[in-house]
């Protein structure tokens, strides 16, 4: 089996490999900071965005990411906001935001439950997901991890402000989404198949 960390809104290269049969999800990994495991970036009118879900300090300790527990700042309003601004005039903005709205609102304790959740929902929108969950620790020595490839030679799309800039890969699936909505799907599988 082959262990693919848990990101936030993941990217279409995430979302290619976790369609593949022989993927575990790693729920049971150590916590890397600075990684997409709190992150996820979307395209807004002055480019490129990073929104970070704010987690508690492990203070030096490894910590296994089921443990790390969401800061409770006021981070889920700012992050809305920014998915409205950037999104609101996209093709499919009506269809996902409220969708996308309720799963940044609600206040989950833990970021692995967040992010589990996310992965529902995207499952939800016919992007194939395994439901492979790992159920132990496994040292990092002893597994194969799944990296998915550059976004440099991901398929392009059209996206909200490609009048502005040029087509940026390796965004959320919430990019995808409402600039593809149904056929995102479609998306991920030229991804897969043309890596």
């Amino acid at each position: 089996m082959r262990y693919l960390p848990i990101h936030c809104f993941p990217n279409a290269a995430w979302l290619a490999e976790a369609a593949a049969e022989d993927v575990v999800l790693d729920t049971h990994e150590y916590y890397d900071k600075q990684t997409m495991r709190n992150r996820f970036e979307i395209l807004g009118v002055n480019g490129k965005m990073t929104l970070s879900i704010p987690v508690e300090g492990q203070k030096g300790v490894k910590t296994l990411s089921k443990d790390i527990k969401i800061a409770n700042h006021d981070w889920r309003k700012l992050h809305l906001t920014s998915v409205r601004s950037a999104y609101g005039r996209a093709p499919f903005y009506e269809h996902y935001f409220e969708e996308i709205s309720n799963i940044l609102l609600k206040k989950q304790a833990y970021l692995m439950d967040f992010n589990l959740e996310v992965l529902d929902w995207l499952r939800t929108k016919k992007l194939v997901i395994t439901e492979n969950k790992s159920t132990d620790f496994v040292p990092f020595n002893e597994k194969e991890i799944v990296r998915p490839i550059s976004q440099e030679i991901a398929p392009t799309y059209l996206q909200v402000f490609s009048d502005r800039f040029a087509f940026h890969g390796g965004l959320s699936a919430i990019d995808l989404l409402m600039n593809l909505g149904p056929r995102s799907a479609d998306h991920i599988l030229l991804w897969k198949n043309g890596k």
